[in-house]
């Protein structure tokens, strides 16, 4: 890996999701780990360095405003999705950055790399 690779992390209880989201950013030039919960995301960050982590608002046992938050802690941006769009206003006001499910690959793409490298 090259040193101007960005490094994302992935935090969404869904696999398929997970792995689609994975794939798209890998095939974009990211090196891409992903996990389907916070405790795996505690973990991750301990042992490697981000430049964004996408999470997902509703993770099944923890509250991803909470996971937010932590990692923000971090000085890590974090890229919100979720298919709930109170889950979505509730975490702009916080300032972080939100996107909604489904999302539009392209789209996506474009903001990971806006928030990876921001001119």
């Amino acid at each position: 890996m090259s040193a101007d690779t960005k490094q994302v992390l992935i935090v969404d209880d869904d696999g398929e999701i997970r792995e689609l989201l994975a794939t798209v950013l890998r095939s974009r030039g990211f090196h891409v780990e992903a996990v389907g919960d916070g405790a795996g995301m505690r973990a991750t960050l301990t042992r490697m360095k981000f430049h964004l982590v996408v999470l997902d608002a509703l993770l099944r046992f923890e509250n991803g405003q909470t996971l937010a938050e932590h990692v923000r802690q971090l000085n890590i941006p974090v890229l919100m999705i979720s298919g709930d769009p109170s889950q979505l206003s509730a975490m702009s006001e916080r300032h972080v950055e939100v996107m909604s499910k489904p999302l539009r690959m392209s789209t996506f793409v474009e903001r990971v790399r806006a928030m990876t490298d921001p001119a």
